[in-house]
């Protein structure tokens, strides 16, 4: 049974530069009309965050408030209506009819031959889309990510050389930084 999330987003930490990283995990809606709470995610309807509802037993104001957003807002959350469908030459873009008519008269049959309804559908090659809705996968490192590994004790510092113990390097990165600020005159 689907769940309801209201988290569109993770948040991870990226390994090797420790910054966090946002990765989008999936978009919802919510409708308002009084008491009443509906959200619509990944082609499902929820009333108020619990379980999913068949389209029958949703309220009745939700599918007029739904019809209200794009089509392009109804695509993202998996729940489109049949008007969203092209089935007719009016519904096209103006400029798309522009360019089929300015193709070749050959190129148009070709497609039309095609698009006829005893012709087989020609499968579209989708172009390659990296999933975000799981968390990368990152290489572990052997030395540090081994639970026996030896935990480091020591670190070196980048800008005087030494070697520091591990429970004061922060006090150490601190200590440059006063002398940085006291040598600009802050």
């Amino acid at each position: 049974m689907p769940l309801l999330d209201f988290r569109p987003h993770e948040i991870i930490l990226d390994r090797e530069s420790q910054l966090p990283r946002v990765l989008h995990k999936r978009d919802y809606i919510q409708l308002i009309r009084g008491q009443d709470r509906v959200y619509v995610q990944q082609g499902h309807i929820f009333l108020g965050g619990g379980d999913p509802l068949s389209p029958d037993q949703v309220p009745p104001w939700f599918w007029e408030d739904y019809g209200k957003l794009t089509p392009q807002a109804r695509r993202s959350v998996g729940l489109e209506l049949p008007e969203d469908r092209v089935v007719s030459v009016e519904q096209l873009p103006a400029d798309f009819v522009h360019t089929f008519e300015e193709l070749p008269d050959e190129i148009k049959q070709e497609l039309l031959r095609r698009a006829g309804p005893q012709a087989p559908r020609m499968p579209v090659e989708a172009p390659e889309i990296p999933d975000t809705t799981q968390e990368p996968s990152l290489e572990k490192s052997l030395v540090l990510d081994h639970p026996e590994a030896p935990k480091p004790t020591s670190w070196t510092c980048d800008e005087c050389g030494k070697d520091v113990p591990m429970n004061t390097k922060g006090v150490h990165i601190g200590l440059h930084r006063r002398l940085a600020k006291k040598a600009r005159g802050v």
